[in-house]
């Protein structure tokens, strides 16, 4: 496991002592309201260090069933992360987390122990994110799940969601879900009667947390003599090395035109333009990214990963980007073509092992 200051904003999940009991409704509530300070990881849109936030107690994450009830007590509606108490009548959120809950896999069900807090937002810049709760030791003490409230009561389909977030590249709605005309479009489908969008979202968020819990973006330890500078080369047998250098440079058959353009929630007046659209894809295509968000960083690289790989594999869940410019990809079949083989046995690998490490 990677040591906190030296990584900081990487060092996202280590294991924390599970406790007895779930936290009560007054002890979220109570740690909700304690306004903590957020640090954004680099390179990541929806990954924090939390600090300031009092320690609750786990369940153990081998209850599974005691991990369902657990999530009815850490549920808090709230306005944003700089106004976190909690609002009357939060509690009705937890439904759509309980749905969730029944149709994953015991390995995923199993983090829900883990959370501390589901924060559902009023305002939120991004989608959903994870984060890590530290003492002012830098000890880790928890896990934290957030989500946009608006985005739950739209109750968008995973292609109404993935269409509006994959068009904010290009100039897509920021003050609206709805589908730009001209913009690329995704087209899914879920074989599965879930909410998909909730699943592969939060599947994603679960990502970071397995990442960081099991040391998956390993980096090679620094040496007495190298630059603190320097930047950090991935281990050999880490995610990272199979498509990355560095946690901001890709290996040479991953670079594509605008790849250093993608800009999702941070367009700031500044997207691309439609005119990108094609060479952009057609450069993708050839990488061993499944998505332009998996291309921006490694840690939602694999987060990304994750959900794809889950919502094909237990929802059967179909995933093509439209261009609307005569040109469409097909991200599953992708998946499980050979250009993504070696990061599809990466995954299947991990989630085989006998022992695997939670928040």
């Amino acid at each position: 496991m990677r040591s906190l200051f030296p990584f900081l904003l990487f060092a996202l999940f280590a294991p924390a002592a599970c406790g007895p009991q779930a936290p009560s409704t007054a002890a979220v509530k109570a740690a909700a309201s304690t306004r903590p300070t957020y640090t954004k990881m680099a390179g990541a849109d929806d990954v924090y260090l939390v600090r300031g936030v009092p320690a609750t107690h786990h369940v153990p994450n081998g209850d599974v069933a005691a991990c369902r009830a657990h999530i009815a007590a850490v549920i808090c509606h709230a306005q944003d992360m700089e106004h976190l108490a909690c609002q009357e009548g939060g509690e009705t959120y937890a439904k759509p987390f309980e749905e969730l809950f029944d149709h994953y896999p015991v390995a995923l069900q199993k983090m829900f122990c883990s959370v501390d807090q589901i924060l559902v937002l009023d305002k939120f810049v991004a989608t959903a994110f994870a984060g890590n709760i530290v003492d002012a030791d830098g000890h880790v003490t928890g896990a934290q799940l957030g989500i946009r409230r608006s985005l739950l009561d739209a109750r968008l389909s995973l292609a109404q969601w993935a269409t509006w977030k994959e068009e904010l590249n290009f100039g897509g709605h920021t003050d609206s879900y709805d589908q730009t005309p001209g913009l690329p479009e995704i087209a899914t489908h879920t074989d599965a009667q879930v909410y998909d969008f909730l699943y592969f979202t939060i599947t994603h968020e679960f990502g970071h947390m397995f990442d960081f819990a099991n040391d998956l973006n390993k980096f090679l330890p620094a040496t007495g003599t190298a630059d603190a500078n320097a930047p950090k080369v991935f281990a050999p047998e880490s995610w990272g090395a199979l498509s990355w250098t560095h946690e901001d440079t890709v290996i040479e058959a991953n670079r594509f035109p605008y790849r250093k353009n993608l800009c999702f929630y941070g367009c700031d007046g500044e997207p691309m333009t439609r005119a990108a659209v094609l060479e952009a894809y057609r450069g993708l295509a050839r990488t061993n990214f499944l998505s332009m968000y998996a291309a921006t960083n490694p840690y939602d690289d694999l987060a990304d990963s994750l959900a794809y790989y889950m919502s094909d594999k237990n929802l059967g869940t179909s995933y093509e980007i439209h261009t609307r410019q005569g040109e469409n990809y097909d991200i599953i079949g992708k998946l499980h073509g050979d250009v993504f083989a070696t990061k599809r046995q990466y995954l299947a690998d991990f989630l085989a092992r006998p022992e695997v490490n939670y928040p």
